[in-house]
């Protein structure tokens, strides 16, 4: 995803706001989230109400509440500031009450961090208090208005330390905020602070008692968000060094410091950059490039932010994306595990490398599943929204990241996921697929001959092979590889999903 920060007006006339309206109620969603979003970009008052209305509207889908959101926050003013006021927010459904305050924060940090304590004491621990903390900490001046709002409020301690933890994944965590969060929720340091003697046992524990299997399990959860910013083998994230050869290539000590204090040693080219821009949005990411007109960012959820140089108030070197205490959570045999696996990884078994077998997937997120039938995954169906999926070391896709698709004609127990193959020059490839019990595949929405070796004809550009897994004939992950075909003269490669 590629956003881009611009203070540059824009204007609309009538025939264009007309024209607007139309495509608010466009069939396709996202034609009417652009159009939403215009409305308030083209300063199209005229249309306040409409977003007011669709905002509200319980079949509203909650990325078009965000959408909507985004418009009435770009036509601002006092309307909006009522709109989103903290009474609205407290008798508001948790869902939009939530989003209410996020927009608040936006237009008047101020004004939304007491409703924002009252929110996050009552808030069950969960993605909204992360959401809540974070359009906070994006925000100028957002970080000292939810500080003094927290003082002498009490928080679940989960909620207190989700709050931690969304804190500390800034390039450059607030300490006043930090601690607000642990007194509100009555929490005690804690912590991995390994030296001496120690930091020697736990290093011999690592190698003898560390297992690398259970360690990638630990690599792989979703709390842990390792493959958000970190690839290996080219599948994940491009926020941090790519940790294919890790192992081969630092020692084991270098791997277990740069977990528990990942801005003691920043590798070269992955410092972070935080700047904030004349609307008091504050942006931290890599520096993807640099001109005398522009900045491009990498943030911390991969995505490309190109920030215009007359757009920058200030800017200043940050730390390293990977948040403090992230591996505090772990238990002393699960960071063993961690770290016994990243010191294999690029030696025997764990030494995995790009090429032919298909490592980055996607897979149907389920928000969007139920409006749509099954045909909707394998005809590029724009209603549904698609998510990363990552195989393991050995290649292998476990059966857990394929999602079941309840689709509104789903008969029988489906699993959806898809990737990509680019092809430079057109012509024949070949799946070959170890054990394809149970497997159906589709090229570009056409359905593919089924087998352990698929003939496929690609096209010229980016092609989309989608994959159903019936789960009544199959419990394995799913395992592919792509194959050249003898004398062909087909260029292709697969596309990392992120």
């Amino acid at each position: 995803m590629v956003l881009s920060f611009s203070s540059r007006k824009l204007s609309a006339k009538a025939d264009d706001w007309k024209r607007l309206d139309e495509y608010r109620e466009h069939a396709n969603p996202k034609v009417r989230i652009a159009a939403d979003k215009l409305i308030g970009a083209t300063k199209s008052e005229s249309l306040r109400s409409a977003l007011e209305t669709k905002f509200n509207a319980p079949a509203t889908s909650v990325e078009e509440q965000a959408a909507v959101a985004e418009g009435l926050i770009l036509l601002g003013g006092p309307a909006s500031l009522q709109f989103f006021s903290a009474d609205r927010i407290a008798l508001d459904t948790p869902e939009r009450g939530v989003l209410r305050l996020k927009s608040l924060v936006v237009l008047d940090p101020k004004s939304a961090a007491p409703a924002a304590a009252a929110l996050l004491a009552k808030l069950p621990p969960g993605e909204a208090v992360v959401a809540i903390v974070t359009a906070f900490v994006n925000r100028k001046g957002g970080t000292a208005e939810l500080t003094k709002a927290l003082a002498g409020k009490k928080l679940p301690a989960d909620s207190a330390k989700l709050g931690l933890a969304a804190v500390k994944a800034t390039a450059q965590p607030d300490a006043a905020l930090l601690q607000a969060f642990t007194t509100a929720g009555e929490l005690t340091t804690t912590g991995w602070k390994l030296s001496g003697g120690e930091l020697t046992s736990f290093l011999k524990d690592a190698a003898a008692t560390g297992d690398p299997a259970r360690g990638e399990i630990v690599y792989r959860r979703s709390d842990m968000n390792c493959r958000k910013c970190h690839a290996i083998a080219g599948a994940g994230g491009l926020v941090g060094p790519d940790l294919s050869s890790i192992g081969a290539s630092a020692p084991i000590d270098y791997l277990l410091e740069s977990l528990i204090l990942p801005n003691a040693k920043i590798k070269e080219g992955y410092n972070s950059f935080v700047v904030v821009t004349a609307e008091g949005k504050i942006v931290s990411g890599i520096r993807v490039r640099e001109s005398k007109t522009e900045l491009v960012l990498r943030d911390s959820e991969g995505r490309v932010v190109t920030i215009p140089t007359a757009d920058i108030e200030s800017r200043k070197d940050g730390a390293s994306l990977m948040p403090m205490g992230l591996v505090d959570p772990l238990t002393r045999q699960e960071l063993l595990d961690l770290t016994r696996f990243l010191s294999e990884l690029g030696k025997g078994s764990y030494a995995a490398t790009p090429g032919k077998r298909v490592r980055s997937w996607e897979s149907p997120t389920p928000s969007k599943e139920n409006h749509v039938s099954v045909s909707a995954a394998w005809n590029n169906d724009p209603a549904l929204l698609w998510q990363p999926a990552y195989s393991n070391v050995s290649g292998e896709l476990p059966s857990s990241e394929i999602a079941l698709f309840t689709g509104s004609d789903a008969a029988t127990k489906v699993g959806i996921v898809r990737f990509k193959i680019e092809a430079t020059t057109a012509g024949p490839a070949t799946l070959t697929i170890p054990e394809a019990v149970g497997l159906t595949f589709w090229l570009n929405g056409k359905p593919l001959t089924a087998g352990k070796s698929i003939p496929l004809n690609l096209k010229l550009g980016v092609n989309i092979v989608t994959v159903a897994v019936e789960w009544g004939k199959r419990t394995g992950g799913l395992t592919v590889d792509l194959d050249e075909v003898p004398n062909a003269a087909t260029r292709a490669r697969l596309v990392g999903a992120k």
